[in-house]
């Protein structure tokens, strides 16, 4: 190796040990913005890609009467020791053709967050699907 080339391997590897690391946390994927339409697409996607911070904060954003009101049927399943309906009443009885359970949510909880969040959407959901006919 002659004295040329021995200097530019020094000088690489001195650059490559000056340049400062890359510490900062890769690029938050941002959740969708809440649209009636899309809303189950939208949960079920965030859920099946693992996204349950997300998933909460998109129910966080989301508006269970417009959602409710769109829907016209039907109430929110959280699945629990059993498959609930929160907010329904006492007597209502979980029909899987009717109503839609909330991905993610289960008796051996995945993230506590999401749970609370489903709970708490399909609490207010259900409240105002009472109110509808075809239930």
């Amino acid at each position: 190796m002659n004295w040329a080339t021995f200097i530019l391997v020094v000088a690489a590897v001195l650059l490559a040990g000056c340049s400062e690391p890359n510490n900062s946390p890769p690029a938050a994927q941002s959740i969708p913005p809440y649209a009636p339409s899309t809303f189950r697409i939208d949960v079920t996607r965030l859920i099946g890609d693992h996204r349950y911070q997300e998933a909460a904060a998109y129910l966080h954003s989301a508006d269970a009467e417009r959602q409710a009101v769109h829907d016209r049927s039907g109430f929110i399943a959280v699945a629990e020791d059993a498959i609930v309906l929160p907010g329904a009443p006492a007597d209502a009885q979980f029909d899987a053709k009717r109503d839609w359970e909330l991905p993610g949510t289960s008796d051996a909880v995945i993230d506590v967050a999401w749970q609370a969040a489903a709970t708490k959407f399909a609490e207010a959901y259900n409240a105002i699907a009472i109110e509808r006919p075809n239930n």
